[in-house]
């Protein structure tokens, strides 16, 4: 993805990407299972996650959404997947891509893991968002750039991650 504005009609045009992607995740036993902002958190990953824990869709690559070379993107993955190790974090694989597009792009379930790890390690690897998964209620964008805020309307399918202090 090109790389776009701070705010303005660009971070709206940032938005529709980020909710029309399909969000597809590898569950033990070699299923997978979709999961889409607004949408209802799937009883199939709800079983992985557990009804009473919270989980989130990360990925390392293209940081702020400029798009980088997949070896790039790769070694970056990598060091999400040894950080999130080194934490002890329950992990699945997965990939983000929008139905009919070329575009995919490597991602991680995580579950069992404390939010501010989460929210660290998002804002380590430069993520505009992620996207947060919570039983019984819609998935939800989790987004790290406030600046943003002031462009958007308000939706059950945002969050807004608390501002770094």
């Amino acid at each position: 993805m090109p790389e776009r504005p701070r705010s303005g009609p660009g971070v709206q045009a940032l938005l529709g990407p980020y909710l029309d992607t399909h969000y597809d995740v590898r569950l033990p036993g070699g299923a997978r299972a979709t999961l889409r902002c607004g949408q209802r958190v799937p009883d199939s990953v709800i079983e992985v996650i557990g009804r009473t824990s919270d989980a989130f869709l990360i990925t390392a690559c293209n940081p702020r959404s400029k798009r980088l070379s997949n070896a790039e993107n790769r070694l970056l993955m990598q060091r999400l997947l040894q950080q999130v190790n080194s934490a002890g974090c329950q992990c699945l694989p997965g990939v983000g891509h929008v139905p009919g597009e070329a575009w995919r792009e490597p991602l991680l379930l995580l579950s069992a893991i404390d939010v501010d790890f989460v929210d660290e390690v998002a804002r380590r690897f430069d993520q505009n968002a992620i996207v947060s998964l919570r039983p019984g209620q819609p998935t939800r964008l989790r987004i790290y750039r406030p600046c943003w805020r002031r462009d958007m309307a308000d939706s059950l399918r945002f969050e807004w991650a608390p501002e770094q202090r």
